[in-house]
């Protein structure tokens, strides 16, 4: 099932996407846990590559991964917390952002 995007979580998600924040990632890793529901988010956005790891950082993808991941993220993303996720992803500073347009 979903978990709660309660003040708790938007005040560590917006972080985790805006700056690119460890910390908070750590946050929501641990939270969701690796397993299930990372396996299911990927096998539903077509990635191929994707490998869940005790660790968010030691996880795997590829670029091709990625791709497919943000293509789909709308769609990926329930309705209700479709317009602050794509909310978040428009704030990345720019230090953090990376182009997938080329890709795409």
């Amino acid at each position: 099932g979903q978990l709660p995007l309660d003040r708790n979580a938007r005040a560590r998600l917006g972080p985790m996407i805006t700056v690119s924040d460890n910390i908070d990632a750590n946050w929501a890793y641990d939270r969701v846990g690796r397993g299930p529901t990372l396996d299911a988010l990927a096998r539903r956005a077509g990635m191929t590559s994707f490998t869940a790891a005790s660790y968010w950082a030691y996880s795997l993808t590829s670029a091709r991964d990625q791709v497919l991941f943000f293509a789909r993220l709308e769609r990926l993303t329930p309705p209700a917390h479709r317009a602050y996720a794509l909310g978040l992803l428009r704030r990345i500073v720019p230090a953090q952002r990376w182009p997938l347009a080329a890709g795409a």
